[in-house]
């Protein structure tokens, strides 16, 4: 038990982002400052405004459910979104923890267990999931038993619900996930397999909550009266597709009374999934390690007439720091997969939304809203397309992703203002690539004119160079080097964190200021001019920024 314990202690040393925090702060005066001051204003400047848009829309809910005594659905909704969000990110969160940490290769030759890896891994996936639905689900369990002014039972059962509620989901994720890895880490193409499989499980999960029943969407008049009449109509409803959903929102509104079974079964449903995690790692966690770190023997000798065109005929210095830049990213799985995460999920999940019965509703709804305001069909399309293409952790972790070998870039005959510019087309890529999906995705959402995605795609691809671009600068001032795992190189590294902040804060600074033009009297397409000469002007700060001081910027890091 002490060798487990400290097994979680160690645990949660190596991979906690407070604790890579802590030791920053510990090394470096500056950070004593900067750090909390970050962490301030990410509070005040982002977490507070959403929170409080969240509550407005609790607030609205509750007053169109209360006549009809469904309120409770609310508490539904915002379990539902949280358990979906622990179960289609803890898939990445998993495969980077259980087999891509450094740690790994010290923890296997001690007498432990695999089950007590594996539980000591899952622990620490499950504390940072509970900060990330504090964010999400706390806020409105505290403001919906204000509304509805619960009595004591509720205050006292909700820390129980909460402390149930990414148990199941996680659990769900590490089982895929060990069962997955037991059978892709197999022959050469073990790494494709692996992000195949990853992205087939997220798919697996996201696109049967968006399809219809059979029978499509129509309520009959029986099921609409149980609906309005049932004492958990809406509920039952909406939680038709993940039933602990409707079990802690029995357990949390009920209490005893009416929700003691939706609790034990919340409780029992928990303890069954973690037993048969356990089980399956001591079975299949070893086993689907095995072979991680096997690179395959080149079978194709490299020819003499080969051997000198590659020294004497090489690429271009910028080909060449893009095509290592793209190995680099493809040879590791939870890179790759970070990279195309956003890019490849968000226009699938809008898709798989519009694919299903209620799509063309949808569709109708969204043309209606932008017909004859081609400026707003324009700025949703280019949002659109730079929330799937640009923020992303791909240019904010590009010089972090190099690690310890990150010396190799000081040492190579190659100019550093080249290794820039290949790094920025490298994350460049991988934006493109999300723009393109969205752009697909959009033609069918909101049947534009060619002008208009044009348009849109100019402001798209002009923001996302500027975001790149910030992106990499931050990176580059002070590169995440020493990391473990490759998960702490993007999830857990402040420089994605920061560029996320300042990203964001672009964009709501533009629309604030934007939309206080447009009241102002400014014609919208002066507006969407406006808009692209801005991003304009700050991409190409930027770029150069990145280019004139790349030489600096490099012989400045410690490696």
């Amino acid at each position: 038990m002490k060798q487990f314990i400290a097994l979680i202690k160690a645990g949660f040393k190596t991979n906690s982002p407070f604790a890579s925090l802590r030791l920053r702060m510990k090394m470096n005066k500056r950070d004593r400052i900067m750090i909390p001051l970050l962490g301030l204003l990410v509070v005040v400047a982002i977490l507070t405004p959403l929170v409080f848009l969240l509550l407005k829309l609790v607030s609205n809910l509750f007053e169109l459910l209360q006549p009809i005594g469904q309120t409770q659905a609310i508490l539904t909704l915002v379990i539902m979104a949280g358990q979906l969000f622990v179960l289609v990110f803890g898939i990445y969160y998993m495969m980077s923890v259980f087999y891509f940490s450094r740690d790994l290769e010290f923890l296997i030759p001690l007498p432990l267990k695999p089950f007590q890896v594996v539980f000591s891994r899952y622990s620490l996936i499950l504390v940072n999931e509970y900060l990330g639905l504090a964010v999400l689900v706390l806020p409105v369990f505290i403001y919906y038993g204000i509304l509805k002014d619960m009595g004591l039972s509720y205050w006292l059962r909700l820390p129980l619900v909460y402390l149930l509620l990414p148990i199941i989901p996680l659990a769900i994720s590490s089982l895929l996930v060990i069962i997955l890895m037991r059978f892709v880490n197999l022959g050469k193409k073990k790494d494709a397999l692996m992000i195949i499989g990853s992205i087939f499980l997220m798919l697996l999960i996201m696109v049967p909550q968006f399809m219809a029943k059979p029978g499509g969407n129509q309520i009959s008049h029986d099921q609409m009266v149980n609906f309005l009449a049932g004492k958990g109509g809406f509920v039952n409803m909406l939680a038709a597709k993940f039933p602990p959903a409707a079990w802690a929102t029995q357990a949390l509104e009920y209490g005893l009374s009416g929700g003691a079974m939706g609790f034990f079964l919340n409780l029992g449903v928990s303890l069954l999934l973690l037993l048969g995690l356990l089980y399956a790692g001591e079975r299949l966690f070893y086993r689907g390690l095995i072979g991680m770190r096997e690179v395959g023997a080149r079978k194709k000798a490299v020819s003499a007439a080969g051997l000198d065109r590659s020294v004497n005929h090489g690429s271009h210095p910028v080909k060449a720091i893009f095509w290592r830049e793209f190995r680099l990213m493809n040879r590791t799985p939870m890179f790759l997969l970070n990279g195309i995460f956003t890019v490849v999920l968000i226009p699938g999940i809008f898709l798989a939304m519009f694919l299903t019965k209620g799509g063309n509703d949808g569709k109708v709804i969204i043309n209606f809203m932008t017909s004859g305001k081609p400026v707003i069909k324009i700025l949703a399309i280019a949002g659109f397309c730079v929330l799937s293409g640009a923020l992303n952790g791909t240019a904010s972790s590009a010089f972090s992703r190099e690690g310890g070998n990150f010396w190799i870039s000081r040492v190579i005959p190659v100019s550093y203002r080249h290794q820039v510019l290949g790094k920025f087309l490298h994350s460049f890529l991988v934006a493109g690539l999300g723009i393109f999906l969205a752009s697909l995705v959009t033609i069918f959402m909101f049947t534009p004119g060619f002008f208009e995605l044009l348009a849109a795609w100019l402001l798209a691809l002009t923001i996302s160079v500027a975001f790149i671009s910030i992106g990499m600068a931050v990176d580059i001032n002070r590169p995440l080097l020493d990391w473990i795992s490759p998960q702490r190189a993007i999830k857990q590294n402040m420089n994605v964190f920061v560029a996320m902040v300042v990203q964001f804060g672009l964009l709501a600074g533009a629309g604030y200021l934007g939309v206080k033009l447009f009241n102002g009297g400014w014609n919208p397409y002066t507006l969407l001019v406006a808009f692209f000469l801005f991003f304009l002007l700050l991409a190409l700060g930027a770029i150069t920024y990145l280019l004139n001081g790349a030489r600096r910027k490099y012989e400045r890091v410690s490696v």
